[in-house]
């Protein structure tokens, strides 16, 4: 924490223009020890028929000193599969679990997590995700049963915030695009490949593939591919995750910061929509970063399931279009823009009147204790 002449001068241009200050730093970024927050995707409207996601984020502990928090994180998705889908590879449910390792300027120091992915006709597919900060880099492990571990050097790109001696300058968080959505199986003896592998008969890359970007229309749960990194996983578009960004805002004093975002991506995956694969890159250092601009708007009465809560709001970041956050620093509901209900292909598939879902925008809200 500043202190100081700096101190003095900075809450005095929050004062003048009326930024709010949270006593975040008096907790460990406005958690407790042993708090919990949940949140949903929603409202039902929005979604297809049979489609939920949940998130959660507890601070299991607080260690050393200056103090390290070590987080809890969990997400669940699933969707019944529609008629038109293939009864064999798509992917009906996700389930992953992990665990962010943070140092008092919120940088990640280490991050693991586990995912689990129901594909129809196939069963349980599942892989172990290790980052861990080494001297400006991160090493990356990769886990899948059957396999032989991948390990290789997940880079930092630059950036005028980062610095890689304290640590700081780095957050964890992966906002969700429209441009992208969650990847379809894999087989793991052609991940573990360097080089091009045999492509299945008959499946031929569409030009959407080939821009390595890719659009699932059946879903509204989406992640991002990073062409030297693989897929983001949904794990961290978790909102309580923005929480931990919130005094490096303050401490700006602009109300207004521009952010290096940890984006960790899972395993290298097939297309959803079914077209070629691409295992190239697997052996080859990848960023699993990107930058992002956090911006305060104003202050505003949001609704949060049924209750009404005064809350800061604040611009778009990624595919989050607003985002409200209450006095205490709590996350209470991240927007999605239009963009993401249906697509930006079009909205074939979906087991709902795209009539009603245009009325409908899509969030992800905080659940209150007597929700759970």
């Amino acid at each position: 924490m500043k202190t100081g002449v700096s101190t003095i001068c900075a809450a005095l241009l929050l004062a003048v223009i009326a930024l709010p200050v949270f006593a975040q730093r008096a907790l460990f970024f406005g958690y407790e020890k042993g708090e919990e927050r949940r949140y949903l995707l929603g409202p039902p409207e929005a979604l297809p028929a049979g489609e939920s996601a949940t998130w959660s984020i507890y601070l299991r502990e607080l260690v050393g000193e200056p103090a390290e928090g070590i987080f809890e994180l969990t997400h669940e998705w699933h969707r019944a599969r529609t008629r038109i889908e293939p009864a064999f590879g798509t992917i009906t449910g996700i389930r992953s679990a992990g665990e962010l390792r943070v140092n008092a300027h919120g940088f990640p120091l280490m991050v693991e997590f586990r995912t689990e992915r129901a594909v129809a006709g196939i069963g349980l597919e599942s892989y172990t995700i290790l980052y861990r900060y080494e001297g400006g880099s991160y090493r990356k492990q990769i886990r899948i049963e059957g396999m032989e571990e991948l390990v290789h050097t997940a880079m930092i790109r630059p950036h005028r915030y980062l610095d890689r001696s304290v640590p700081s300058g780095l957050d964890a968080l992966a906002p969700m695009d429209p441009n992208c959505s969650i990847p379809a199986p894999v087989d793991a003896r052609q991940m573990a490949s360097v080089g091009p592998p045999t492509r299945p008969a008959g499946l031929t890359p569409p030009p959407i593939v080939q821009r390595r970007q890719f659009v699932d229309r059946r879903s509204t749960t989406r992640v991002s591919k990073d062409p030297r990194g693989g897929c983001r996983e949904s794990l961290f578009a978790n909102p309580g995750l923005i929480s931990l960004m919130l005094p490096e805002l303050w401490e700006q004093g602009t109300g207004e910061r521009e952010f290096l975002l940890m984006t960790p991506a899972g395993s290298f995956g097939m297309p959803a929509t079914g077209g070629g694969f691409d295992f190239t890159r697997a052996a080859s250092p990848d960023t699993n970063s990107v930058i992002e601009r956090l911006r305060y708007l104003e202050r505003v009465e949001v609704e949060v399931g049924s209750r009404q809560r005064d809350a800061w709001k604040f611009d778009r970041m990624g595919d989050f279009e607003a985002i409200y956050v209450d006095d205490d620093g709590v996350v209470l509901r991240v927007d999605f823009s239009g963009r993401s209900m249906l697509g930006l292909t079009g909205n074939e598939g979906l087991n709902v009147d795209p009539a009603q879902m245009s009325r409908s925008r899509l969030s992800i809200r905080l659940l209150f204790p007597s929700e759970y």
